[in-house]
């Protein structure tokens, strides 16, 4: 019995076992599609951060663009402001005679003999011309009253500083660069001191315009429906028929618009467009002598 229970167990030393797992090419395919996978997602990625990229330049123009034209609107909009244009010192309200204001002054042809006190100096009208070897309509002066009365550098209310002449003008730089700048101190787009309202090394200013063709002149003394003249030497035209209208008083509402183009310096891809219609609220009244 105790032989029929014996296990018997064989070996064959040349028998051959056969070696499983992957081959070459499959390692090379496998390869392959993880690179494609891994350069689609990179694509991605990098898809996704030039998109950000973009929006924060676009982002970042629209916010300096807006910025300068913020200024410019609100600057323009206060151009002919004068103090001494209502007095209440009296404890009644007394409104001054507006063709007396010095800081609306369109010529000294027009009449101010019964102006109190008599305009000695006449501010500057608020006019678009350009700086010298600049593109037209590329700049914009006007005054406005930054005094007030009992204050000793302007007592009266009249135009007696420099500091009281205002500009704003579009310039370019030694290599090309659009600039915008502004002045306190200048009579006309030549003079003065002149300091940068935008940054060369960020934004490139393509392109900045005045135009003063929607301002209208009435002639209060006529109710004729051709007593309307427009554009921004539109007194001037009804001065062009004195003394035919001698006595006439001509009131101005002075529009102007204003379009701004800038792109980031170095990428022209990223570029935007601003439009903005200003309505100056102090008018010109002038009397035709």
């Amino acid at each position: 019995m105790a032989e029929e229970n014996k296990m018997y167990f064989s070996y064959s030393a040349n028998k051959s076992y056969r070696q499983t797992g992957l081959a070459l090419i499959e390692l090379l395919v496998g390869l392959v599609v993880a690179l494609l996978a891994l350069a689609f997602i990179l694509n991605i990625y990098l898809s996704n951060l030039r998109s950000t990229s973009e929006t924060a330049s676009a982002s970042r123009l629209d916010s300096d663009l807006r910025s300068v034209m913020t200024y410019m609107v609100e600057e323009t909009r206060r151009a002919g402001y004068w103090y001494n244009s209502v007095d209440e010192s009296g404890g009644t309200t007394e409104i001054a005679d507006p063709k007396c204001n010095p800081f609306t002054v369109y010529s000294n042809d027009l009449d101010f003999t019964d102006c109190d006190p008599a305009i000695a100096t006449y501010g500057t009208n608020l006019a678009v011309s350009k700086k010298t070897g600049e593109e037209d309509d590329s700049c914009i002066t006007f005054t406005y009253d930054r005094g007030r009365s009992g204050d000793p550098d302007n007592p009266d209310g009249t135009l007696q500083t420099s500091s009281e002449y205002y500009g704003i003008r579009r310039v370019e730089n030694g290599d090309d660069i659009g600039i915008v700048e502004i002045s306190k101190n200048s009579p006309n787009c030549n003079s003065g001191t002149w300091t940068e309202l935008t940054n060369p090394e960020v934004v490139d200013i393509t392109e900045l315009t005045f135009d003063l063709s929607d301002t209208v002149c009435t002639d209060v003394n006529t109710s004729s429906a051709t007593n309307t003249k427009s554009g921004g030497n539109c007194i001037q035209d009804y001065l062009d028929v004195s003394p035919a209208l001698s006595e006439h008083r001509i009131v101005q509402n002075k529009v102007v618009s204003i379009t701004l183009e800038g792109e980031l310096k170095g990428d022209d891809e990223v570029s935007k467009i601003l439009e903005q219609t200003v309505n100056v609220r102090n008018r010109t009244v002038a009397k035709i002598p």
